[in-house]
């Protein structure tokens, strides 16, 4: 038997799905109406049932760091409780939720200067600092990318790839005109 001879858990296999962002609301609802076939069999030793309100409010205001399993079961184990979040709360939840995580990182001036001098030395480890200053994003709840730096720390960004790509092109061709001495 292949499977035995593995010995491997079907229950630990983890699987991660790209998916587009148009589709995030798409895959959240099927998601939601998967786990909701299920809810009633949950075992009541699952960890959640000891959760106090506040708890469980919790998970529903931050529904994206849990799974929509909790986020489902944290739902139910409130109304049981009396406690009925319906989906305008849900929503102003989720827009509050992103808002906050819109916001850019704080000002990365620690960074800056080690890209500055990095890329002034020829050293790559500048141009991947500005590189990732210029254009990391971050993924929204909703699927949408915003950038994860503030524009000005984006320019110091764009300012040390020049520089370090001037100066990395510049050792270069010193060290070919070497040679050929």
């Amino acid at each position: 038997n292949f499977n035995s001879s593995l010995n491997v858990d079907i229950n630990t296999i983890e699987f991660i799905i790209k998916i587009k962002s148009q589709d995030f609301q798409k895959v959240e609802e099927l998601e939601i109406k998967h786990f909701e076939t299920i809810i009633d069999d949950i075992d009541k030793e699952y960890f959640l049932f000891d959760f106090n309100n506040t708890e469980l409010i919790d998970i529903i205001k931050n529904s994206d760091e849990w799974s929509k399993l909790d986020f489902i079961l944290a739902k139910k184990i409130l109304k049981s409780k009396g406690v009925i979040i319906d989906s305008k709360d849900i929503n102003t939840f989720k827009n509050q939720k992103i808002e906050k995580l819109s916001q850019p990182e704080k000002s990365q001036t620690f960074w800056v200067i080690i890209g500055y001098l990095s890329a002034f030395m020829g050293g790559l480890f500048g141009l991947l600092i500005g590189y990732h200053l210029l254009t990391h994003k971050k993924v929204l709840p909703n699927g949408d990318k915003i950038f994860d730096y503030n524009e000005k720390d984006r320019k110091h960004g764009e300012r040390i790839l020049i520089i370090g790509v001037l100066i990395l092109v510049f050792g270069v061709l010193r060290y070919l005109y070497k040679l050929t001495e």
